[in-house]
């Protein structure tokens, strides 16, 4: 708070104090990540994000009113991303950024914002977001189909185990149909869940 008075010139006369309140910001935004592709944790130990989506939305918020953009091409500062991706919710502590043009595998997204004192995220106080983008299901290698492992299989057992392998870690569902992964919900669950070997 600041107190101002003033007077006259000949010096007889004074004002009565005025006060203003005021804060000093001299740090950018700070971010925190919400989601990206609607993933939110971490898989289990891993330390990269795995979403099925090339074009996800990155959920983030700021501790104070702020504008957001994100950049796949680098890590760069605030002002360097204006050719970038611009996140809505602009003015706000809640943004939403719609990223598009990724290709499969191990990427990275910065984030970086900008509060209404004008304190803005540099290349090095900007935000890293690590992800994989794996848009291709896990391939299926049958093992065996109860205890017989020459193709095909023959077994006189009615509930004979199926052991397979995936090319990547995976969960794994099976059915007498032939349906979708989704659509396995209700019948039987592999063992072997977030593993290769099911």
């Amino acid at each position: 708070t600041a107190y101002v008075r003033c007077r006259v010139y000949d010096g007889t006369e004074y004002s009565s104090a005025v006060s203003t309140s005021y804060s000093i910001d001299v740090n950018p935004p700070t971010i925190t990540f919400s989601s990206i592709g609607g993933q939110s944790t971490l898989p289990l130990g891993q330390s990269s994000y795995f979403i099925n989506d090339s074009t996800p939305t990155v959920i983030v918020t700021t501790h104070e009113d702020a504008n957001c953009r994100a950049s796949t091409d680098g890590d760069e500062s605030y002002s360097q991303m204006s050719d970038d991706f611009t996140c809505s919710g602009g003015g706000s502590q809640s943004h939403s950024c719609s990223i598009s043009g990724l290709g499969e595998g191990n990427n990275n997204i910065y984030l970086a914002c900008r509060d209404t004192p004008g304190n803005e995220d540099t290349s090095s106080t900007n935000t890293r977001l690590v992800y994989t983008v794996d848009t291709t299901p896990p391939v299926i290698s049958v093992s065996s189909v109860g205890g017989d492992s020459s193709t095909p299989y023959s077994t006189s057992d009615n509930t004979p185990a199926v052991v397979l392998s995936t090319n990547e870690n995976a969960n794994c569902r099976a059915s007498l149909i032939d349906e979708s992964y989704a659509s396995m919900s209700n019948d039987v669950i592999c063992s072997g869940g977030g593993t290769q070997s099911h």
